[in-house]
């Protein structure tokens, strides 16, 4: 937790009684409050009692804490606090202070945008041409990104029309039809390059195909990226198309944080940061949705659709995922045989394993584990 100043309430009593929005009561998983409490603080009403979660989330602070909720603390006065309010407790001078912390977006929440770009067909620096436009077109070989220089054009995607303006980033996926002509009046400046994608898992595929084929606004630096890409292919130096491949990855990765960045200020987001720690510190471990809801606080509906909507993936999957990751991690390092690494990882049946690995990597276990 960050710890620079912040509003803080002195409340008199041995022990402050914290009630209202259950919003907070969520830092009980999520931010979790960090505590300097020197008298109880009483448990918590939200299934599990303070001590009990100290075993639950190992990734918790490993020292004195209280999760909020409502329950009633032995004495006090009443704290009235914003929803969805971080906190961190504190004495001082013997009274209990509770400190706001910043809001801001969460982070450690794993989503597998795992791809390489292998290889660079083209990097075409386009100028200003009132007269340029595609229609329907469709490019079976490669995928391709583009950013607006300046100027202006018009796109259309996927039935949705988009206006293109300086500082806007283009994502076209191999064989997505589009449309797109330059503004008459202002016409835009691009550069635009031609690429082979290979995502690593089908997780990933899928999570490419969501990125946006527009976003505005993207950082000042992906116009720089693309200044050094147009300059290296233009030069055809040794190495010039590793350094390009690099390039991209750095622009592709730019644009999976522009589009990951609202699901992770929503405001159940660092729900399931806790939930998403928890799974990884726990890999060998597998919980149902209902117990994963049980620990949010959300009901199992809600928080299928939180979960999804913050990580892009389904619980299930989400745990599949660790799992098959960290077996790669065990049996890339020559480490671990098969069996160790099923074991390690929780599966009581090695042949099991085999079969959901090599099904979701397409990799026999057996061949990586020989190197």
């Amino acid at each position: 937790m960050r710890s620079e100043p912040a509003r803080s309430v002195t409340c008199a009593g041995s022990a402050p009684k914290v009630c209202g929005d259950m919003g907070v009561r969520l830092s009980s998983l999520i931010a979790v409050v960090e505590c300097g409490f020197t008298r109880p603080m009483g448990a918590c009403s939200l299934g599990f009692n303070s001590r009990k979660a100290g075993g639950l989330f190992p990734f918790l602070p490993r020292r004195k804490f209280a999760l909020f909720d409502d329950a009633p603390a032995s004495a006090g006065s009443m704290l009235l606090y914003r929803p969805h309010t971080r906190m961190r407790c504190g004495t001082t001078h013997g009274d209990e202070r509770m400190e706001e912390l910043p809001e801001g977006p969460v982070s450690g929440i794993a989503m597998s945008y795992d791809c390489a770009v292998t290889g660079v067909d083209y990097v075409i620096n386009r100028t200003p041409n009132p007269s340029w436009g595609i229609k329907d077109f469709v490019n079976s070989r490669s995928h391709i990104l583009a950013y607006c220089v300046s100027g202006k054009a018009y796109y259309r995607v996927n039935g949705t029309s988009h206006r293109v303006v300086s500082g806007t980033l283009i994502f076209l996926t191999k064989g997505l039809p589009h449309t797109g002509r330059s503004d008459h009046d202002d016409p835009w400046h691009f550069v635009s390059a031609a690429f082979q994608l290979a995502a690593l898992d089908e997780e990933s595929a899928n999570l490419l195909k969501d990125l946006p084929p527009i976003t505005h606004n993207v950082p000042a630096e992906v116009g720089n990226l693309f200044y050094q890409m147009r300059v290296a292919w233009e030069a055809k130096q040794p190495g010039h198309q590793l350094q390009i491949r690099g390039l991209l990855s750095l622009v592709l990765s730019r644009a999976v944080e522009e589009h990951t960045r609202p699901a992770l200020s929503a405001p159940h987001a660092r729900r399931v940061a806790a939930i998403t720690g928890h799974l990884l510190e726990n890999y060998a471990t597998v919980y149902s949705v209902e117990e994963l809801a049980q620990m949010s606080g959300l009901s199992p509906s809600h928080f299928r659709v939180v979960f999804k909507k913050v990580t892009g993936m389904t619980a299930t999957n989400y745990q599949q995922h660790i799992r098959i990751t960290k077996a790669t991690e065990f049996l890339s390092s020559g480490e671990h045989n098969v069996t160790e690494t099923a074991r390690l990882l929780g599966f009581r049946d090695v042949y099991y394993f085999s079969r959901l690995y090599k099904r979701v990597t397409g990799i026999n276990p057996s061949r990586l584990a020989k190197g």
